[in-house]
């Protein structure tokens, strides 16, 4: 699938549910190494 095919709206769609997750992980991390 080639970005010209999608449009802006799926892109940025597709990017925050790729990210949103790396992110809590990354938080979570940070809030576990701070109580450990």
């Amino acid at each position: 699938v080639r970005v010209d095919d999608l449009g802006l709206e799926e892109v940025v769609v597709v990017m925050v549910v790729v990210l949103h997750p790396v992110l809590l992980l990354r938080r979570f991390s940070c809030l576990g190494g701070s109580l450990a």
